[in-house]
Parts: C-alpha cells; sequence; structure tokens
C-alpha cells in the first residue's frame, strides 16, 4: 500500500492520538474458548472465517504509478474474486475483504464476499483470532528490493524499517501484525520478488505469481485469464491448509526501526521523538520500542 506522506502542522497530533489509541483497541481478546472481536462480536463453531488484505502495487498488470483507475480497478476486481472464489472452494464460511488500496466498491466484489468499509489507513481492522488465515492479495516487495515491481514499504519516505533486527516489507508487516493474533498469512499474490520475499520470511506458504519485475516500472505480466486461474487455485490451497501453516510471531519487546530516505519537517521530527516509545538514533533513523506490536508500528512512520 503506498501512503502519500502526511505533512507537518495542527492536524497531525490528532491523527497521531488516534493512530495510538486505535493501537491499544485492537489486540484480539480470547476468553475462555469464546473468541470476540474488536466490536463484541463473539465468534463460535465450525466457522472458517478468512481475512483478505487488498493492495494494488501487487495486483495482475500493474507496473506504473499512473495507470488509469478504471484500468487499475478491472484488474484488481478480477484478482480480488479469484482469490475469493479459491477461499470459498477451499473451506472459506466467511471472506472479509479490505481494499487498502484502490477503488475496489462493494458491487464489484464476489456475492459472498464481505466489504470492509473504513475511513484510517494501515491496519487489519477487524480481525481478530478467530480468523483462519490472512490472505494478502496485490502485495509488493520492500523498498529497495532489486526488480521490485513499485517496491516500497509503507510510503515512499522510508528506505528500511526492520522489527527486531529483520528487515521487513509489508509482507512481513502484516504477518506479524496478523501473527499477533494467531493468525497465520497462507498466501501472498504479486511478482516474483516479492514472493520470493515472502517464502523467505514466512516458509511454506502458498504463492501467486502474476508477474516478473524487471526494474521498478518495468514487468512482463501474465495474461488476466491465466493469473486468475492462479490466484483461485492457490487461495483454495492456502484455505485448505491453514491450520498447518504457524503464524508469524515476534516476541516482545518490539523494536521497530525505521530508515528514512531523508528527514523529513522539524515539526514531524519534534512530534514523533516526544515520549519515552520513540528516540532519534541519527538524522535518518527512528526506534521505537514497546510491548504493544500496533502500537510501535503506528509510531514508527
Amino acid at each position: 500500500m503506498f501512503v502519500v506522506s502526511r505533512p507537518a502542522g495542527f492536524l497531525l497530533p490528532i491523527a497521531f492520538r488516534w493512530r495510538v489509541l486505535v493501537a491499544h483497541a485492537l489486540p484480539g481478546l480470547k476468553r475462555e474458548g469464546i473468541r470476540e472481536d474488536p466490536f463484541g462480536l463473539r465468534v463460535g463453531g465450525e466457522q472458517v472465517k478468512v481475512y483478505m488484505f487488498v493492495d494494488m502495487e501487487g495486483i495482475t498488470g500493474i507496473y506504473r504509478t499512473d495507470h488509469d483507475p478504471a484500468y487499475e480497478n478491472q484488474l484488481q476486481v478480477s484478482d480480488v474474486n479469484a482469490a475469493v472464489e479459491g477461499a470459498l472452494a477451499g473451506g472459506a464460511s466467511e471472506v472479509l475483504v479490505q481494499i487498502a488500496h484502490g477503488r475496489t466498491q462493494p458491487f464489484d466484489l464476489h456475492p459472498k464476499a464481505s466489504f470492509l468499509g473504513k475511513g484510517q489507513p494501515f491496519g487489519l481492522w477487524g480481525m481478530d483470532g478467530s480468523f483462519a488465515c490472512l490472505l494478502h492479495v496485490g502485495c509488493h516487495a520492500r523498498a529497495g528490493a532489486w526488480r521490485g515491481v513499485l517496491a516500497h514499504t509503507v510510503s515512499g519516505d522510508v528506505f528500511e524499517l526492520s522489527l527486531n533486527n529483520v528487515v521487513l516489507g509489508e509482507t512481513g508487516i502484516f504477518a506479524a501484525m496478523a501473527g499477533q493474533l494467531g493468525v497465520p498469512t497462507a498466501l501472498v499474490t504479486g511478482d516474483d520478488v516479492t514472493c520470493q520475499e515472502a517464502r523467505e520470511l514466512l516458509g511454506d506458504i502458498e504463492v501467486a505469481e502474476v508477474k516478473r519485475g524487471l526494474a521498478w516500472d518495468l514487468a512482463i505480466c501474465l495474461p488476466v485469464e491465466e493469473t486468475a486461474r492462479l490466484i483461485r487455485t492457490r487461495a483454495e490451497a492456502a484455505v485448505r491448509r491453514a491450520k498447518e501453516i504457524p503464524p508469524y510471531r515476534v516476541q516482545p519487546p518490539f523494536v521497530v526501526r525505521t530508515v528514512f530516505n531523508t528527514w523529513r519537517g522539524r515539526g514531524y521530527v519534534d512530534h514523533k521523538v516526544i515520549g519515552t516509545l520513540c528516540r532519534r538514533l541519527d538524522e535518518r533513523t527512528l526506534e521505537v520500542k514497546s510491548d504493544n506490536l500496533a502500537e510501535a508500528f503506528a509510531l514508527s512512520w
């Protein structure tokens, strides 16, 4: 997901406080065998709930930042609905779809998919420990990855991000978030660089390579019909294998270090280093240490 940098100003502290509040409010709950989501809805029985996080840069046929929106939407809908069909074929009783980047609307989705409406960026909103797995559709490689199509981490400002000394891209960030709730990342779709990155970090998960990266904005893209079949097949396998795929768990304390391409505005720097959780290591590096992973990430960019 490509996030536009937030400007310094009086709105920044408000956005900051909101993100930290949400970070504390979404830890996932489990009590006496009954799981609860952040909204207090109890989940039981043999339901197989699947969470689908959808980005844009790793979608079939996407290789530039200035594609026509209608073109992007048509391709994204194809990938997403193929993944939904596969998940249902694999035994999913419910598929919750979050479009983190893109214009796909509820009426574009498979009729058995639920659409997550949200007003805040970057998070696995609505996820709890009752979900069987996370499917990451349209993912991209981390910042600086050689041949990674539209590779970046969170925003164009970030040069490198690490969690407890392990360099992560967005595949790893969301896998770690889900892992804290005991939810494994079972599928990643994107270019070949992204899929390799995912398997190096997460092991033998399902991947769907929809294009081969040649450069940041250059790719050999497979036909849409072929990638739809591939995504459908791999999504079905991912849901069937969900119980055998371990969550990506990172033990606290969580130390997130963010190296920026260039240090941002004075107001942003001063705002971030206030308090005991954040410290500035040098002119480009921010370190956040917390026992709450969502909080650590929320303060890191």
